[in-house]
């Protein structure tokens, strides 16, 4: 017996309840976030039911940011730069290979 199977088993979810669940996933099959990178980010079964995920509310609609900027802006640190060998001197001194 599979891990769903066991979990219908052992909940018994009612007809009310399987129906909302079938609703629930024929909605978010068609969903963006679902289809987003060829559904990477599918919740795995097991996740969706133990977390009761039928029960969550879908957001659609929800406006972008328009203003944003595509790329954060460059960090000037020296650290980020790559420069930390020139600001601090050899990392060996402070225990770093």
């Amino acid at each position: 017996m599979g891990a769903v199977e066991k979990w219908f088993t052992t909940h018994k979810p009612d007809q009310e309840t399987v129906q909302l669940m079938l609703e629930k996933l024929a909605v978010l099959a068609q969903s963006e976030q679902w289809r987003k990178d060829g559904g990477s980010f599918i919740p795995a079964p097991m996740t969706w039911l133990n977390q009761k995920r039928w029960k969550d509310e879908i957001v659609t609609g929800v406006p972008q940011l328009t203003n944003r900027p595509s790329a954060p802006p460059p960090r000037t640190d020296p650290i980020a730069r790559g420069q930390w060998k020139q600001v601090y001197g050899d990392p060996k001194k402070y225990g770093f290979d």
